[in-house]
This record gives structure tokens, C-alpha cells and sequence, in this order.
């Protein structure tokens, strides 16, 4: 992944020299801290207990946690869109269907949905307002 201990730190919203201290096995991360460290990964806490060799418990069963997508960008904007398409259905076929067509039909439907969302007193994530 490439982080510093300071970067990642902050990524978790932890201390250097917390992390540092799990990294040479001085002290262990509490279970809201591997559930965060899980989520940070993309991995189940099991599979970062070294409980399981599989990432992500079988869809429905027991211990299957919620999904959340691996954060492979680092910009916040970038990463809140790509939650939001892997959480709900309707974006990853908005999302889909987008590939397949012309930059020039995407700023139509753009334009199009910004002005729904205005008519309907939502703002729409261009307005300033």
C-alpha cells in the first residue's frame, strides 16, 4: 500500500506511535480499532485476525459483515462516489449504462437530472447555493 506509519496513522484516525507500538507487538489494536483497520482494508476482522484464509465470509452467513468497498483513491470525493455506487444498485446501473454511450449523451442526462433535482427543491451536487 505503500503509507507511511504517519499517513496511515492519520487514515485511521489514530496516533504514529500507536501504530508503531502494534507494529513491534508492544501493544494490540482493541476490537473497534481491527474494525476499523477491516474496513480500511476491505477485509473481514476474521481475516484480519488470521481467523480465515478468505477475505469475505460467504454472502448471509453469520460473521458476513457489511460490505464496504477497498479504498483504492485518496480523494474524498472520488471515495464517497464510489461508496455510494457500491451500496446502492441504482448508481452501479446509472454507472453501467454510462460507459456505454457518448460523452455528449452523459452531459444531456447530466443536465437533465440537474434540473430535476432543482425543480424538485433538492440541489444537485454542481448548484452553490
Amino acid at each position: 500500500m505503500g503509507l507511511s506509519q504517519a499517513k496511515f496513522a492519520e487514515a485511521i484516525k489514530s496516533k504514529q506511535s500507536t501504530v508503531g507500538s502494534w507494529e513491534s507487538g508492544a501493544r494490540e489494536p482493541g476490537f473497534s480499532v481491527v474494525r476499523s483497520l477491516a474496513k480500511f482494508f476491505g477485509v473481514s476482522t476474521d481475516y484480519l485476525l488470521g481467523l480465515t484464509d478468505e477475505e469475505w465470509p460467504a454472502p448471509g452467513s453469520v460473521s458476513a459483515p457489511e460490505p464496504t468497498p477497498p479504498r483504492p483513491v485518496d480523494s474524498d470525493e472520488a471515495w464517497e462516489v464510489m461508496r455510494d455506487m457500491y451500496e446502492r444498485q441504482e448508481l452501479r446501473a446509472l454507472f453501467s449504462t454510462a460507459r456505454k454511450v457518448s460523452k455528449e449523451d452523459i452531459e444531456a442526462v447530466d443536465a437533465l437530472m440537474q434540473r430535476m433535482a432543482r425543480e424538485s427543491g433538492r440541489p444537485g451536487p454542481y448548484d452553490t447555493a
